[in-house]
């Protein structure tokens, strides 16, 4: 083998070498996730949450501002 074919030969080894290594660093992109929101179900808490609004707000208030509420 002649000094021009063995620099040839490592001329393409380093160039699989370096595309090797190039390629496997690279991540491929992910697929995108799609995920389907499930319906919302009403739950009776909330609606007994909101009768009771004006007592929440009283008692909030009361906690922030003891001087505002009427004792007894």
């Amino acid at each position: 083998m002649g000094k021009e074919t063995i620099r040839g030969l490592l001329y393409v080894m380093f160039a699989a070498i370096f595309l090797f290594v190039i390629l496997s660093c690279a991540k491929k992109p992910a697929p995108p996730l799609i995920v389907q929101a499930e319906p919302r179900l009403e739950k009776s808490g909330e609606l007994e949450t909101i009768g009771r609004m004006e007592s929440i707000a009283d008692a909030l208030g009361c906690v922030f501002a003891p001087q505002s509420c009427s004792t007894n």
